[in-house]
C-alpha cells in the first residue's frame, strides 16, 4: 500500500477527503470514522465499509499511506420522504385556498334565500354574525387539508406558525416561496373578485334598468303611525347634510307608496316647502317632481338614484 495513496470518507452524506493514513488514524482515535463509514482510494471499483477494507486492523491499530485522486460519486441517498409534486400538493391544498371565495358565496346565497331581495340579502350578508360562517367553512377547510397532510410523506410536525395561514400554505408547499405566493395571491383574487361581484349584485347593479317600479310596503300601524312612515323619518334625519339649513324633517304619508317630506326650518305662513318620495321597487325610496300632493300621487319616475334605509 503505497504512502502516497489518499482515502475518502463518508461523512453525513458528504464526501470528505482525500486523506493520508495518518490523519485518517487520528479520526478513528476521534470517533469521527468508526465501523460502518464508507470509505473509497483510488483503484477501488466502489465504496465500501471501512471494516470491509485493508483499513478494518486501523481500527485497533495504526500505520500510514498517501496517493490523491477524486473518488466517484457517492452511491445515490436514499431521501427519507417521498418529495410530492406541485401537481400532487395542490391536489390537497386547492379546497383551502379557495375556502374563503366558497365561503363568501355560500354565506351570500343562504343571505339572499333568508331575505328574498339583493340589497337585503347583502345587508345580512355583511353583518358579524354571517363572517363568523364564512370563517368557520375556512376552518374547517383548513382542518380538513391538516388532516390530509398528516398523512403525507412530507408532514414533519406541527407548528404554531400555521395558525396564520401564509405559513401553513409556504410549509404545505414544501416551503417553496414561488408556489407560496403564487397560491395565496390566486387566494385574494377569487376572494375579491367573488366578493366584487356579490357588492355589485346587493347594490342591485344586474337588475333590470327599466323603469323603477314602485310598490306598497307593509305599511303597519303601531299607536297609530306608520312604521314605513317612521323609520323613514328617522333615516332622513339621520343623513340629512343639511340639517342648520333645513332643521327637523317630518313625513307623512299620502297613499301606500307616496310620502310628502317637510322641513320644520321652511314652513312658513305661505305653506312649507315639501318634497315627495315614492317606495320603490326592493323595498328602496326615491324623490319624484311634483308641486302638490296630487302631483305626487301621479308621479311615475324617479327624479332621484333609488336608495334603501342603512343605518351606520
Amino acid at each position: 500500500m503505497s504512502e502516497q495513496t489518499m482515502w475518502f470518507y463518508e461523512f453525513n452524506g458528504e464526501r470528505v477527503g482525500g486523506l493520508c493514513i495518518t490523519e485518517v488514524i487520528e479520526l478513528i482515535n476521534q470517533g469521527t470514522i468508526t465501523q460502518g463509514t464508507q470509505v473509497w482510494k483510488k483503484g477501488m471499483p466502489t465504496w465500501v465499509k471501512i471494516e470491509e477494507s485493508e483499513l478494518a486492523h486501523y481500527l485497533e491499530d495504526k500505520t500510514p499511506l498517501n496517493n490523491y485522486d477524486l473518488p466517484p460519486p457517492l452511491p445515490s441517498q436514499t431521501p427519507n420522504y417521498y418529495e410530492e409534486s406541485f401537481t400532487t400538493k395542490f391536489a390537497s391544498i386547492w379546497r383551502f385556498i379557495y375556502a374563503p371565495t366558497f365561503a363568501a358565496i355560500v354565506t351570500y346565497l343562504v343571505a339572499y334565500l333568508i331575505k328574498g331581495n339583493s340589497w337585503q340579502a347583502f345587508g345580512l350578508w355583511s353583518t358579524s354574525g354571517m363572517t363568523l360562517i364564512s370563517l368557520s367553512i375556512v376552518l374547517i377547510a383548513w382542518a380538513e387539508d391538516l388532516w390530509r397532510f398528516k398523512k403525507s410523506a412530507s408532514y414533519t410536525g406541527w407548528s404554531w406558525w400555521w395558525l396564520l395561514a401564509p405559513c401553513y400554505i409556504h410549509d404545505r408547499m414544501g416551503k417553496q416561496w414561488k408556489w407560496t405566493i403564487g397560491l395565496i395571491v390566486l387566494s385574494l383574487v377569487c376572494n375579491v373578485l367573488a366578493s366584487g361581484l356579490i357588492a355589485l349584485h346587493g347594490d342591485g347593479y344586474f337588475d333590470d334598468n327599466g323603469p323603477y317600479q314602485y310598490q306598497p310596503q307593509s305599511n303597519i300601524q303601531a299607536g297609530g303611525m306608520d312604521l314605513n312612515t317612521v323609520e323613514l323619518e328617522m333615516y332622513l334625519n339621520t343623513t340629512n347634510p343639511d340639517v342648520d339649513t333645513t332643521g327637523r324633517i317630518k313625513v307623512s304619508m299620502l297613499d301606500e307608496v307616496t310620502y310628502r317630506v317637510s322641513y320644520a326650518y321652511l314652513c312658513g305662513s305661505g305653506g312649507c316647502d315639501y318634497s315627495y318620495l315614492k317606495s320603490a321597487q326592493d323595498g328602496g325610496y326615491c324623490y319624484v317632481l311634483s308641486s302638490s300632493d296630487a302631483q305626487a300621487i301621479a308621479a311615475t319616475q324617479c327624479s332621484s338614484s333609488p336608495f334603501r334605509l342603512s343605518y351606520h
